[in-house]
C-alpha cells in the first residue's frame, strides 16, 4: 500500500477549524520517524483533505473537525478511499486471506466439524489477542513498524530469529502458491482441452511450471514498484469471496447426492477419531490469521490513527475474516464430509453438472491473482533478505535478478514433489506462523508489562506460549516427515 500525497491541498470554500485536545487514551505516539504521522487527513464525510498539525506531544491528539455530518448512506455505500476505516479493514483483511482459504474443509475434515469449530474459536481468539498486543505495544514504546518493537523490547537477536521466520513464512506462502497454479493448470487442461497424459504426468507438469516460473513469476517478482500490484490484493480477495458464494450455493446438491449413495450414513458425521492429523488443522487456521507483520503498515496509513480507530479496524476485519472462514470451511465440508481434498475446490463435479463452469472461472481468476500476490509476498521477502544481509539497503540489480532466479528454482524444485498443500501449509502454519504472531507478541507483551517473569499474570502468559509454541513445531515436524514419508 502506497502512503498518501502529504503536498498542501485547498480544502475548497468551506472552513475547517482545527482543536488541540488531549486524549490520553487515544493519543497518536510521538516520534520522530515521519512515516509516524499522516501530514493531512481525509475527512470522512466529504472526502476532502485538510492539513493539521504534528502533535509534539505523546499526549496531545491534534484532530480534524468534520464541517458536516455523516450520513448512514454514506459511511455504508459511499466510496472507499485510502486510510479510510473501510478501506483500512479492507486493506488488513487482505493481508490475511490466502491459498489457506481453499484448505478450511480439510481442516474441518481432519477433526470433524465439532472439534474442529473448538479449535478454530480459540486460533481466533489467540490471534485477535496477540494483534491486541501489538498495537498497545507499539504505541507504548513509539515503535510503528515490526522490527522496531521487536528491537526496542527484546534485542536484535530476536530480531534476527522474527527476520528468519519471516523468511520461512514467505518462502512457505510462495510454495503454496506455486502448487495451487500447479495443480489448477494441470485441471484445466484436462477440463477444458481433454487433455491427460497417457504415461508420465511428470513432464507436463514440469514443463508448466518452469514456464510459469520464468514467463510470469520471475519477471513480477523483479518489479521494484508494487504499486503496479496495487489492486491485486482487492481482485484476489474478490475472487476468494465469488468462490465461497458458489461453494456455499452448490452444498445442498452435493448434500443431497451424498446420502443418495449407499455407502454413507449419518452417525460418522459430527466427529471422527482425533489423531495427530489435528495439528495439520492447527496450522490451517494459524496461517489463516497470520497477518501481524503487517498491522503497523495498516495503523500507519489510517487517518486519524488512533488506539479506538484502530480497534474499530481490527473487529471489523475479523468479523469479515470471520464469515468468510465459516463460510467455505462448513460450506466445502459439508459438501464432501470426510473425502474433503486438500484444496477443496478440485473436488468432483456434480453428476450432470461437468464442467462446472463457475468453478472453473474461479479457478483460472485465482491462477492470475496468485501470480500477482506472489510477486508481493516475495517482495516482503526481499525486504528482510536486505534488512538480514545487506544492512537494510537494496541489493544492486544484478544480485536482486541472481537471487530472485535462486530463490525461485528452488522454491519450485521443492514444489514439484510436494503431494499434498498441508505439507506446505504444516510448514507455514507451524513454527513460522507461531513465532511471528503468538510467540513473538506475547513475549513484547510479557516484556513491556514492566512486572517480574514470575509474575502469575506473565507466568499465564508464558504457559499459552509455549503450548501454542509447541504445537506449532510438532506441526513443522509433522510437514516435514509427511514431506519425505
Amino acid at each position: 500500500m502506497s502512503r498518501r500525497n502529504s503536498s498542501s491541498i485547498d480544502s475548497g470554500n468551506k472552513s475547517v477549524s482545527l482543536q488541540e485536545t488531549h486524549h490520553n487514551d487515544d493519543a497518536v505516539p510521538n516520534q520522530n520517524n515521519a512515516n509516524d504521522f499522516n501530514e493531512h487527513l481525509t475527512s470522512p464525510g466529504d472526502g476532502e483533505v485538510v492539513n493539521y498539525k504534528k502533535a509534539n506531544n505523546a499526549n496531545l491528539d491534534v484532530v480534524d473537525i468534520p464541517t458536516s455530518g455523516v450520513s448512514c448512506r454514506h459511511r455504508f455505500f459511499g466510496a472507499i478511499k485510502g486510510g479510510s476505516l473501510r478501506g483500512s479493514i479492507f486493506a488488513f483483511a487482505s493481508i490475511a486471506f490466502g491459498s489457506g482459504l481453499l484448505s478450511f474443509p480439510i481442516a474441518m475434515a481432519k477433526t470433524g466439524p465439532i472439534v474442529g469449530l473448538i479449535l478454530f474459536i480459540v486460533v481466533t481468539i489467540l490471534s485477535y489477542w496477540t494483534l491486541h498486543i501489538l498495537i498497545m505495544a507499539g504505541r507504548q514504546h513509539k515503535k510503528l513498524e515490526y522490527n522496531e518493537l521487536v528491537i526496542a523490547t527484546m534485542g536484535n537477536g530476536m530480531r534476527i530469529f522474527a527476520d528468519v521466520a519471516n523468511l520461512a513464512l514467505c518462502l512457505g506462502v510462495i510454495m503454496s502458491y506455486q502448487y495451487i497454479i500447479s495443480i489448477f493448470f494441470m485441471e484445466l487442461f484436462k477440463e477444458i482441452f481433454n487433455y491427460v497424459p497417457e504415461s508420465n504426468i511428470n513432464l507436463p507438469k514440469f514443463i508448466q511450471m518452469a514456464s510459469c516460473m520464468i514467463i510470469v513469476q520471475i519477471p513480477l517478482s523483479l518489479l521494484k514498484n508494487m504499486s503496479k500490484l496495487q489492486y491485486a490484493s482487492i481482485i484476489g480477495t474478490v475472487t476468494l469471496i465469488y468462490t465461497i458464494i458458489v461453494v456455499f450455493c452448490e452444498m445442498p446438491f452435493y448434500f443431497k447426492n451424498y446420502f443418495e449413495e449407499p455407502d454413507h450414513f449419518l452417525k460418522d458425521i459430527w466427529f471422527t477419531n482425533i489423531d495427530i492429523n489435528v495439528l495439520d488443522s492447527v496450522s490451517i487456521f494459524y496461517y489463516g490469521y497470520c497477518a501481524h507483520n503487517g498491522i503497523f503498515q495498516v495503523y500507519q496509513e489510517l487517518n486519524k490513527p488512533s488506539r479506538r480507530r484502530m480497534v474499530k479496524v481490527l473487529n471489523g476485519a475479523f468479523i469479515m475474516q470471520l464469515l468468510m472462514y465459516v463460510f467455505m470451511a462448513y460450506g466445502g465440508f459439508f459438501s464432501q464430509f470426510y473425502n474433503c481434498l486438500d484444496v477443496f475446490i478440485r473436488r468432483p463435479d456434480l453428476p450432470g453438472f461437468t464442467p462446472d463452469y463457475l468453478i472453473l472461472i474461479a479457478k483460472i481468476s485465482i491462477i492470475v491473482c496468485l501470480h500477482c500476490t506472489m510477486a508481493i509476498n516475495y517482495n516482503i521477502m526481499r525486504d528482510s533478505i536486505n534488512c538480514m544481509f545487506n544492512n537494510n539497503s537494496p541489493m544492486q540489480t544484478k544480485y536482486d535478478v541472481i537471487v530472485t532466479i535462486c530463490i525461485y528454482i528452488f522454491s519450485n524444485t521443492l514444489t514439484f514433489f510436494v503431494t499434498n498443500v498441508t505439507q506446505i501449509l504444516n510448514f507455514v502454519g507451524g513454527v513460522s506462523t507461531v513465532v511471528i504472531s503468538t510467540f513473538i507478541p506475547i513475549m513484547i507483551h510479557v516484556k513491556s508489562s514492566g512486572l517480574p517473569m514470575t509474575h502469575w499474570s506473565n507466568v499465564i502468559k508464558l504457559i499459552i506460549c509455549f503450548i501454542f509454541s509447541g504445537l506449532g513445531i510438532a506441526a513443522t515436524i509433522k510437514g516435514i516427515f509427511d514431506f519425505f514419508k
